[in-house]
């Protein structure tokens, strides 16, 4: 499988609101760090759940199963303009048997005489839609905070921690990482650990192997 980004976002994927973090975080006067974590850990987030999850179009090459879904890198899937097969050949949309169906949520395309173990280009729209982007929303396309408050959670979580372990008063970030520690973190790398709560969270996203 490959996959590229075709229409990315005009601005960085926020998944969080900036000015309502920084409150939180009692951070005024530091909204740029706070931006800046924001950003790392929406882009982290993605990189857990081996999934692109914010708005975007994306052209990706997969290879059927021989089942009858198939799975795509992006979710949820909003649109889809174009599955074609390596001859050329077209699958379009409906409900007809050798047609598509978008299982969105699902992250995959259901046909019902089976997706052939064959390679297919898949062009098309997926992922959720968060603050940092323009509103109107894309038509299909669904606000992050509507449908998957679990995700933004997970990554409100997330913030909080390096917000807190990076705290320059040292004292207070060896009582937070012990205490931190009791709850159970994920060393996700070498200076970003996570919240089990949310890591579980975001792992719960993955494709399932076929």
């Amino acid at each position: 499988m490959s996959i590229r980004i075709t229409t990315p976002p005009t601005v960085r994927p926020l998944a969080l609101d900036v000015a309502k973090t920084v409150s939180l975080l009692n951070a005024t006067g530091r909204e740029t760090e706070v931006e800046d974590l924001i950003a790392q850990m929406t882009s982290a987030a993605e990189e857990i759940a081996e999934l692109y999850i914010w708005y975007r179009g994306y052209q990706e090459r997969v290879h059927g199963s021989s089942g009858d879904s198939l799975y795509l890198g992006a979710r949820p899937i909003v649109t889809v303009s174009l599955v074609q097969q390596k001859n050329g050949d077209s699958v379009t949309e409906g409900s007809g048997n050798d047609e598509f169906e978008i299982w969105a949520d699902q992250g995959y395309l259901y046909r019902f005489v089976t997706w052939p173990s064959i390679s297919y280009t898949v062009d098309y729209f997926g992922g959720w839609w968060v603050p940092s982007m323009d509103e109107p929303l894309d038509p299909g396309a669904q606000k992050l905070s509507d449908v998957r408050p679990d995700v933004e959670l997970a990554i409100q979580e997330m913030v909080t921690t390096q917000w807190q372990l990076a705290g320059t008063n040292r004292t207070f970030k060896e009582v937070r990482q012990e205490s931190l520690e009791e709850e159970i973190l994920v060393k996700y790398r070498e200076n970003i650990q996570v919240p089990k709560s949310a890591y579980d969270t975001l792992v719960g996203l993955r494709r399932p192997v076929v």
